[in-house]
């Protein structure tokens, strides 16, 4: 229940390439994965984010969790079976969203080895990877960050901080464009 109200929050310093958004009805905890960058949406990798959010849970709560809906954007491929029993349920294909639904009482689960202490250094940890990311949680501050991290290993080029980025160059290009700024004027 808290780690998943946690997610939204802390995802962009896991993956960039899709934003969270976990909503709530009486019944049921919707999570939707929505990808920032349509020409990184592949079916591999908005597969790997669902299997390997379910699989985590799994592991955390030492349940074998079961979600009530599993909807994918994509068509179902020939080997649409294995999906079906990977999640345990009939994944939809084709549906307008990239989502993982659970029923609520799933979701209050508590994990195994929940330790408060651990949790509150990690949240004060992942807090300042946020604001060195810059609160606005905008590309050039996630650039700064990443570019911080290159420089001194000398493995900052476009091509590199755009793979890093989880995104192509012209992409970076184009996104930083749309923020007013340039990789060489955040570089600078």
């Amino acid at each position: 229940g808290e780690g998943l109200e946690r997610l939204p929050r802390y995802w962009p310093l896991v993956c960039r390439c899709a934003e969270v958004v976990v909503g709530r009805s009486a019944r049921s905890v919707q999570v939707e994965y929505r990808m920032r960058d349509p020409a990184l949406a592949s079916r591999y990798c908005v597969e790997y984010l669902l299997a390997s959010r379910l699989s985590s849970f799994r592991w955390l709560t030492g349940q074998r969790i079961v979600p009530i809906e599993v909807c994918l954007q994509f068509q179902r491929p020939r080997y649409g079976a294995e999906y079906d029993r990977i999640f345990g349920t009939t994944v939809r294909f084709g549906e307008g969203t990239n989502m993982i639904v659970f029923d609520r009482e799933t979701m209050e689960l508590g994990l195994l080895d929940a330790d408060p202490r651990l949790l509150d250094e990690l949240t004060e940890y992942a807090e300042g990877l946020l604001r060195e990311a810059g609160a606005e949680g905008t590309l050039a501050a996630m650039l700064r960050g990443a570019l911080k991290e290159a420089l001194p290993l000398g493995k900052a080029s476009l091509k590199a901080m755009a793979r890093r980025l989880n995104m192509s160059t012209r992409t970076l290009h184009r996104r930083l464009r749309e923020e007013g700024t340039s990789y060489q004027e955040v570089l600078g």
